[in-house]
Formats: C-alpha cells, structure tokens, sequence
C-alpha cells in the first residue's frame, strides 16, 4: 500500500556459512519470492572468538512483475510470445503505434525490463500524466531481460499512474517493443 513501509518479520536465511554468495528464492531460502514486492537484506559477521559484529545496511531488491501479471491493463494491439530467454518465459510484444500498458506503481523507484532487438522499436514513459523518457529498445544482437528504462519516482512511497506508450519507429523495420516485466522498487 501506499505511504508506509511495513515490514514483515525477520527471517533469517543463512547462519554459520563462509559462502561468499547465494541465490534468493533458491532451495534453503526461508520464504518464496512474490512478484511485486520489496526485499530488504541484512548482514553481520561471527567470528571464531565469538565476536558479533554490527548489522549492515539494508541491501534492497525487488522481485519483477512479469508482463502476463493482472496488475497490467494492455490497450491496443499486444500478442504473447513464449521465449525461455525472457523472465518467466514470456514477453507482450506489439509494434502498433499508441498501444499501451498501464500499470500503479507505488514505490520509490520504476524499472521496466524489456528485450532489445534488431527489429525493436520505441516507447515513451509516462508518469502522473507527464512523459519522463523515451526508450529505444533497437540492438544489432539480441539482448534479453534488460533493464531498458530506470525511474526515481520519490523518496516517500506514493501511488503513480504509468503508461509505457508504443511510439512510430524509428524505420518500418524497427517499430517492434517486446515488455518482458516491470519492477517497483519501495
């Protein structure tokens, strides 16, 4: 919701290892990743006199929306293609020039993950009613699950309207946008 951080109960993921990395949502990890919200991490250090150090900084991440979620109304042209490369294996792909996906965002922090390709096409990112970018999603090669578009929306969690608007491309030939997911960050 809206306005405040609710933190749920602390759960811890890992006691007494030396590894150096792990894979949230992997097996081992104490709760299952939900699409939408935010993580927060912490660490701190034992060491063999028994010496605990202080908690660090939180580390925060969230877990995508994927593009076949409810949470995002698609107005116009839009078909799903199947493509393992793609986050949960899916992506909405149009080329029709003012489609749209609108979606809430309530967080500080928007990102939209989309493919890049040979034949990709453009969009713009609208805001509370105000276009804060444009994306060029072209590359000569295939690039899957990139962060294409990164927002600051504010330093207090608060509800925005968005809309990624399908734009003419910049050739017929490259006028394709393929949305794989998209990530509010709290």
């Amino acid at each position: 919701s809206a306005g405040v951080w609710k933190l749920g109960p602390f759960q811890t993921w890992r006691n007494g290892t030396t590894a150096g990395s792990a894979v949230f949502g992997k097996a081992g990890s104490p709760v299952k990743p939900v699409a939408g919200l935010t993580y927060r991490f912490y660490v701190r250090a034992h060491d063999d006199a028994g010496q605990t150090g202080a908690w660090s900084s939180a580390a925060t991440t969230g877990i995508p929306v994927d593009d076949r979620a409810t949470a995002l109304r698609y107005t116009g042209t839009w078909r799903s293609v199947t493509t393992t490369s793609a986050w949960a294996g899916t992506e909405r792909v149009s080329a029709a020039r003012g489609a749209y996906v609108s979606f809430t965002a309530d967080g500080t922090l928007l990102r939209v993950v989309a493919t890049r390709t040979s034949d990709g096409g453009r969009f713009a990112v609208v805001v509370d009613g105000k276009t804060v970018g444009t994306v060029n999603t072209y590359a000569a090669k295939a690039a899957y699950r990139q962060v294409v578009f990164t927002r600051t929306l504010g330093t207090t969690i608060k509800t925005h309207k968005v809309q990624l608007r399908i734009l003419s491309g910049s050739t017929a030939s490259r006028s394709t946008v393929a949305l794989d997911a998209v990530m509010v960050t709290r």
